[in-house]
């Protein structure tokens, strides 16, 4: 959680969000919308310590 906000990190974001907008999986929370964001130093740490290297490649050329 960051600034009241749910950040995720998502091999193919565009179609699990499809996927949560046709099914929402979570009963006891309400999806009130989302947003892109460009990632910042701290997202590209959090990749880099938890071994998502795919998003690595996507995010440092």
């Amino acid at each position: 959680m960051r600034s009241g906000s749910l950040r995720l990190y998502a091999a193919e974001p565009e179609k699990l969000m499809a996927r949560w907008r046709e099914n929402w999986p979570f009963p006891d929370l309400r999806l009130l919308g989302e947003r892109w964001v460009d990632p910042d130093m701290e997202d590209v740490f959090t990749a880099y310590s938890q071994g998502y290297d795919g998003v690595l490649k996507k995010l440092v050329p």
